[in-house]
């Protein structure tokens, strides 16, 4: 349970941060669903086949472990195996996704909280004619 909570709770966060950053409603949501799969299913598919990067393999290791533990997908196999045979090892994998996605999602609302009125205004000033235009068509 506490697991599906910190999950919904990372991609809620995500959610919120990308949507900080976006346009439009429909490239919020885009985007939101983008990263969903590409967190879901990248980190996976870039342990089994990252080997054919040669040396960026080396480079982009470190990172794809932190999003491996990240990831549920990655975490929850091993612990309805550990459920099965009785072994308790899967608690401390278990554990350590719940912190780090809750530690991530709490600074993916922080981040957008801070940079929610800049961007805000970025964009308001974007939709706004400048004085100049406005005054082009007064005249």
């Amino acid at each position: 349970m506490r697991g599906a909570a910190s999950t919904a709770f990372f991609l809620a966060a995500l959610s919120v941060l990308v949507s900080v950053y976006s346009r439009t409603v429909r490239e919020a949501l885009f985007l939101a669903y983008a990263l969903e799969g590409l967190w879901l299913l990248g980190p996976e598919a870039f342990r089994r086949q990252g080997f054919r990067l040669g040396g960026l393999w080396y480079v982009l290791s470190p990172l794809n472990d932190w999003l491996l533990a990240l990831n549920p997908v990655s975490v929850v196999p091993p612990a309805a195996f550990g459920l099965l045979t009785g072994s308790n090892v899967f608690v401390y994998d278990l554990s350590w996704m719940i912190a780090l996605q809750f530690a991530a999602g709490a600074g993916f609302v922080g981040l957008a909280s801070w940079r929610l009125r800049p961007v805000f205004r970025r964009q308001e000033e974007g939709r706004r004619p400048s004085s100049e235009a406005a005054a082009g068509r007064a005249a």
